[in-house]
């Protein structure tokens, strides 16, 4: 009996971590999808300023906008809690990975590993507003 019960504690004990990446990439992508997000702040760094606007859209896609002309777009996807941006142009490497420490409901902060411009910046952002659906 005691060499049944000590796998089956082990399994109940690790069932949490085993799903919860899953369903943390699941919200990251729901909470981010299908809106406008305002840069508020930059640490570090950066190619973006505040004020620039980053749009992710439901089918994979984003767009950067910002001040002086800037305009970037690409595919995105949600890894291990991780934003991953991938710019077209660039082949099929991750440009920016960017871990989500804070993600709630219209505020998000990323701290970007940046491979294009290998460097790491922290970029907070607000959502503006819900965008149309884009196929």
């Amino acid at each position: 009996m005691k060499k049944l019960l000590t796998p089956l504690l082990l399994i109940l004990l690790a069932a949490p971590f085993l799903t919860a990446c899953g369903d943390d990439d699941y919200y990251d992508e729901m909470t981010l999808s299908n809106r406008e997000w305002r840069v508020v702040e930059v640490t570090g760094p950066s190619p973006y300023d505040r004020g620039d606007y980053f749009y992710f859209y439901r089918n994979g896609d984003f767009e950067i906008v910002g001040t002086g002309g800037l305009h970037e777009y690409g595919q995105w996807r949600v890894r291990n809690h991780t934003l991953q941006m991938l710019f077209d142009g660039s082949g099929y490497n991750v440009d920016i990975e960017a871990p989500i420490p804070v993600l709630d409901g219209g505020y998000a902060v990323l701290d970007c590993y940046d491979y294009y411009y290998n460097t790491r910046y922290t970029l907070r952002i607000v959502a503006e507003r819900e965008l149309g659906y884009r196929y």
